[in-house]
């Protein structure tokens, strides 16, 4: 694999080997799980997996480099699935099994932080009637003609096809509300 590592200097040479700025590369974040999504906020490259959500930025003067990023931990969400993260006009929105999130960036830290949108309106219609299942397997989209995000989920998570979808969520971004 020497030959796809996509540097300027040999990686095996025991002369040239350092890595520069514009090499590509690994990141490795050892604490992650499954990613299900990846999603571009802002400076950050935002890490959506099983376990938790993670961003990945640059210097704030130069950008990201390869010998210059930061890893940062935004939250123990997770999210359950790629298909149920929807982009609502450059903000994430995603199904956790806690709930359904969004990011916020705080304006003077520039850091991320996950915010719950149903914990204050339908946490227990989430919590008591959309199974495990159905979230899991849920699709979501987002029209901005609209300005509304569906989801679509199976009620019933028996049976052959869980793509057979006969239940909608609906968030409204004007009104703030899900229906």
């Amino acid at each position: 694999n020497a030959g796809k590592c996509y540097q300027v200097a040999d990686p095996t040479s025991e002369n040239d080997s350092i890595l520069a700025d514009n090499d590509g590369g690994l990141i490795s974040i050892p604490e992650i799980g499954t990613i299900k999504k990846l999603f571009t906020l802002d400076r950050f490259l935002v890490v959506f997996a099983d376990n938790g959500t993670w961003a990945i930025t640059g210097d704030a003067d130069t950008g990201f480099k390869a010998t210059g990023y930061e890893i940062l931990k935004v939250s123990k969400i997770n999210c359950l699935s790629g298909e149920n993260d929807v982009d609502v006009e450059g903000i994430p929105v995603w199904w956790s099994s806690q709930g359904i999130f969004t990011i916020e960036t705080n304006n003077v830290t520039r850091n991320l932080s996950a915010k719950s949108l149903t914990q204050e309106t339908i946490q227990s219609y989430y919590d008591d009637q959309i199974t495990a299942l159905a979230k899991l397997n849920a699709m979501g989209r987002y029209d901005r003609a609209t300005k509304r995000v569906l989801w679509l989920y199976k009620e019933d998570d028996v049976g052959d096809n869980l793509r057979k979808y006969d239940r909608g969520l609906v968030l409204d971004i004007r009104l703030n509300a899900f229906y």
